[in-house]
């Protein structure tokens, strides 16, 4: 499920949320494992983490922003911001 609200959809596209829901959930589930299962965290799953990393900041670039939006859109702050229609 993709946390896309109306305030999160304002300020981020409908891919960075799905980004940021995976990341968030990769996250806990590395903390679970190696808490909970008692896992071990090998050098595989740490270069998968940084390559996952990269990724997010390829999907995060500041240089690309939402259709429609000015760069006096992006210095607004989020609540202020009216929703795209």
């Amino acid at each position: 499920m993709v946390p896309a609200n109306r305030l999160g959809y304002v300020t981020f596209t409908g891919f960075q949320l799905k980004i940021i829901q995976e990341v968030i959930t990769l996250i806990v589930f590395t903390v679970f494992a190696i808490l909970v299962l008692k896992e071990k965290l090998a050098w595989n799953y740490v270069a998968s983490f940084v390559f996952i990393m990269l990724a997010v900041v390829f999907a995060f670039d500041s240089r690309r922003r939402r259709p429609g939006m000015s760069s006096a859109d992006l210095s607004l702050a989020p609540a202020n911001r009216k929703p795209a229609i």
